[in-house]
């Protein structure tokens, strides 16, 4: 209907609306969308840095050796006891050779992660993630606290530092800490401040112009892995490519929306002219503009005193604790377990099928580029997909699709290796693409009281997913090569089994109270069809 506000733009939205879209906003997206071309590098850095190698064992020096382990982790020597018989005695073993006919220098070989110390091929990798469990929880803090410009700032240059330092370290102790903390920086600050500048009906667009980095920036992984065979100098095209980021960081200027709910209005007006003079465009005066920064912050005011509970009691009540509210009431708790369970299992799908290189391709590093073009689909497709058929159907037809591929994988000889890559890039692409609709989907379900508790509780899912998955893929999968396919397709059909009770979300009113849900009241104004990719990756 002509001269209806859509759903979801706010007053904010509208100043952004009248700033348009050119070059000062386009900064902010190539700034994010070049951060995420290089992160491949470091989350799935596992692949090439502790790689799955042939060795020998190499035993002591004028020791009677009588025979290897198959193993190559003990041999066993012929001594002569102190009464003058011989015994055979097995040692374990120190000192390998290594193949390096695909690899020249490995973290596996340079620090001998094999035998007793294999699990730390796996550790590497899980650290980066396990490190983010903890620091997710206070980016929403900082970014609100010092501004999203600054966290950004500080954040990469403590990334660079670290991730740098890591290809200096010469303990792996060390670079297991390193890892950790760079592990640490991985805050969606970055993503957060592209979408705080850009208009509503362009988020889905830039929510896609952000995503595909990653899948070519996984694909640009497997082609300097190639290249590179040596483990330092490869780390080093992940560490050294942000540092080209700092003079767009130099250019950027902090969120005028933060600024705004600040109450600096001085620096607000700054950041809108210069805005205006790289995009062309004409604001209107300053005292008309101050006026639209008091509108807005009253508007999230009001936002504020809605969000709150309705009754207040005078005394503490352990019932309003933010993350005990997911579990308070029926409804809202089998919302919280099921989306739980569903993004613990697609992260632990996606995360293990990527770094499985070793047991679906035969070339590790034409599986990693296949791997990214297999992405590429699911940032494009997946918005417009669920626009036609909703969430619920496209998201369970993903994850059953993704269950049968896996499973049949485990039963297909590795001999077969065209079949078995066609297998895991049909798994790929299914669970890529029911995670990129999730992201939409949980929005949708969660009411509008706990939606950042409950996306904050299932992202923790993600990340706990994201740190057991490397021990399946590297330390499990070269033991047993067809455990971990069967693992992935049980996760799918779990997620797929786990969405069935949800209800769809397409084109129904938003939820806006715990008390909403149960009693089963919503808005009255459904959401806008032709407004809602706009959500898509928000």
């Amino acid at each position: 209907m002509k001269g209806k506000k859509k759903m979801g733009a706010s007053k904010f939205d509208e100043l952004l609306a009248k700033l348009g879209t050119g070059k000062w906003n386009v900064l902010y997206f190539f700034i994010a969308g070049f951060w995420y071309l290089w992160l491949p590098g470091e989350y799935f850095g596992g692949a090439y840095l502790t790689p799955q190698l042939s060795y020998t064992c190499i035993p002591s020096e004028n020791a009677s050796v009588i025979s290897i382990a198959k193993d190559s982790c003990s041999y066993t020597v012929n001594e002569t006891d102190a009464d003058g018989y011989d015994t055979q005695v097995e040692y374990s073993c120190t000192e390998w050779e290594y193949d390096h006919s695909v690899f020249i220098t490995t973290l596996t070989s340079d620090f001998d992660l094999v035998c007793g110390q294999a699990y730390l091929k796996a550790t590497y990798q899980s650290a980066l993630v396990f490190a983010t469990m903890f620091t997710s929880m206070f980016a929403g803090y900082l970014a609100d606290r010092f501004g999203r410009k600054n966290v950004v700032v500080v954040t990469q240059i403590l990334f660079c530092i670290t991730s740098i330092s890591i290809s200096l370290a010469n303990n792996f102790s060390t670079v297991l800490a390193l890892r950790f903390i760079t592990g640490a920086f991985f805050l969606p600050t970055t993503y957060v401040l592209a979408m705080e500048v850009c208009e509503i009906k362009n988020r889905a667009l830039v929510g896609i112009f952000t995503g595909l980095p990653w899948a070519i920036g996984t694909m640009f992984w497997g082609g300097f892995a190639y290249l590179i065979r040596e483990w330092r100098y490869l780390r080093l095209t992940s560490s050294l490519p942000p540092l080209l980021l700092f003079p767009c960081l130099y250019l950027i200027d902090e969120s005028p929306r933060w600024l705004i709910l600040r109450g600096d209005d001085t620096r607000a007006l700054k950041v809108l002219r210069k805005a205006a003079r790289w995009n062309k465009v004409e604001l209107p005066p300053d005292n008309e503009l101050k006026k639209i920064f008091l509108d807005i912050r009253l508007e999230q005011a009001q936002n504020d005193i809605q969000k709150k509970p309705r009754r207040q009691t005078p005394r503490f009540d352990w019932r309003k604790i933010p993350l005990l509210i997911l579990i308070r009431t029926p409804k809202v708790r089998l919302i919280t377990i099921l989306l739980s369970i569903m993004m613990f299992m697609v992260a632990l799908s996606y995360t293990g099928v990527s770094l499985s290189g070793n047991i679906y391709g035969d070339d590790p590093f034409v599986y990693m580029v296949i791997l990214g073009v297999t992405q590429v689909p699911s940032y494009t497709i997946t918005a417009p997909l669920i626009k036609w058929l909703g969430r619920k159907k496209p998201i369970i037809g993903c994850f059953i699709l993704g269950g049968v591929s896996m499973v049949t994988l485990g039963f297909i000889p590795p001999d077969i290796s065209w079949l078995v890559l066609t297998l895991a890039m049909i798994g790929m692409f299914s669970v890529s693409s029911a995670w990129m609709m999730m992201a939409v989907y949980l929005t949708e379900l969660f009411p509008t009281e706990v939606r950042m508790q409950g996306m904050g509780t299932t992202t923790l899912f993600c990340q706990i997913a994201g740190t057991i998955a490397p021990y399946i893929a590297l330390y499990l999968g070269p033991l047993i090569p067809w455990v971990p396919s069967l693992i992935y397709g049980v996760c799918c059909f779990i997620a797929a089994g786990a969405a069935i009770p949800l209800r769809e979300t397409k084109g129904k009113p938003m939820v806006e109270t715990v008390n909403d849900l149960e009693n089963q009241i919503v808005r009255q104004d459904a959401p806008d069809e032709d407004a809602e990719t706009t959500k898509f990756n928000e």
